[in-house]
This record gives C-alpha cells, structure tokens and sequence, in this order.
C-alpha cells in the first residue's frame, strides 16, 4: 500500500484513512484467523453486501474460499449493517441455516 498523503487542507482523504485506521486489524486477520479457517468443519453462512464502504464483495469472496464449507450470499442495497439495512433478504437464509 502507498503512502497516505494528506490533501491541500492537511486532511487525508476519507477512503486512505479508513485504509490506514484498519490496517492493524487487516494484520491480525491476517496472522491469527485467515491461515486458520480452512479447519473449520461446520457449515458457514457469509451474508454480504455489494455497498458496503469498509470491505468489498471480493473480500467476502475471499473469505468464502477458505471456509470450505460456506455458503456465501451477496446482497444490494445495504451497507456494513447489512442486518439492519436489509433485513427481509437477511432473514431467510440465516433462519434456515439456523433450523429456526
């Protein structure tokens, strides 16, 4: 990753800043949970959003890969509280994963 540079007014613009505020959590995924999840042997359910400013679709992706028994499903229309923004398309699938 580059440089955070700030802008003329000495403010690093919105999406770098959130960049360089997770980069530690970003680290300890990557040390701590990433090499881990291909041992995981329950089934998963990875509900996502498209629109979510803080992690991309490919991320969630990602993720889907190494949890080999996952179930991924990507939603619209919603941001990180995907729960909240969209919670008629969240419930279904999350209820029958849960046998509720």
């Amino acid at each position: 990753m580059g440089e955070l540079r700030p802008s003329d007014n000495g403010v690093i613009p919105g999406a770098a800043r959130r960049r360089n505020q997770y980069a530690p959590l970003v680290a300890l995924q990557q040390r701590y949970i990433f090499p881990y999840l291909d041992r995981l042997q329950s089934e998963t359910l990875i509900i996502w959003s498209k629109d979510d400013p803080t992690v991309t679709p490919e991320q969630g992706l990602k993720l889907a890969r190494l949890i080999r028994n996952s179930d991924f499903h990507l939603l619209h229309n919603a941001a990180h509280a995907i729960h909240i923004d969209q919670s008629e398309a969240v419930n279904p699938p999350f209820c029958s994963t849960a046998n509720f």
